[in-house]
């Protein structure tokens, strides 16, 4: 792991490598340990790494990533697929309080380009999720997207736009 040691003479903080160097600390990881010292060496933010209550949740700190999406994360019927759930358990395991889904759409026919959460038939592939992220310490929250007045689409083709209330 990196290590930081503070220069007695100029008082600042450097990052040198530490015994786990050259395997486990390669390319995005090394850098977001970086980072997570560096801001752990400011004395701005006192409380970023305490835990924080948001009703009956409590996360191990105030880290959370933003709410993304990319086309590789979902399955053919718009879930998360194995390496979305790799890639968002990577998040928990670097250490952050909260991981966000990207836009999962509140009704079906949004379109390719989301995830789906319109039905109970699609809380299995969630639980997966969930279960990797939560192995790691992290909670996980997913961010509902109504698509609004989108046509709905069938295949890749939109189908003419419905009145309000005939969906």
């Amino acid at each position: 792991m990196w290590q930081v040691r503070t220069d007695p003479v100029t008082s600042s903080a450097t990052s040198r490598p530490g015994p786990l160097d050259g395997r486990e600390n390669r390319g995005l990881k090394s850098r977001v340990h970086e980072t997570v010292e560096a801001v752990m060496m400011n004395a701005d933010f006192p409380r970023l790494f305490s835990p924080f209550t948001i009703k009956n949740m409590t996360l191990r700190n105030r880290v959370c990533s933003t709410a993304h999406f990319a086309e590789w994360m979902a399955d053919e019927e718009g879930l998360p697929n194995a390496e979305c759930v790799a890639y968002m358990a990577e998040r928990a395991r670097g250490g952050i309080g909260m991981v966000t889904t990207g836009a999962t759409v509140t009704m079906p026919g949004a379109g390719p380009g989301y995830f789906q959460n319109f039905d109970d038939g699609f809380v299995d592939a969630y639980r997966v999720l969930a279960e990797a992220v939560h192995a790691h310490g992290a909670k996980l929250i997913a961010q509902l997207l109504h698509a609004g007045d989108q046509p709905p689409v069938i295949g890749n083709a939109p189908v003419a736009r419905l009145r309000l209330g005939e969906y």
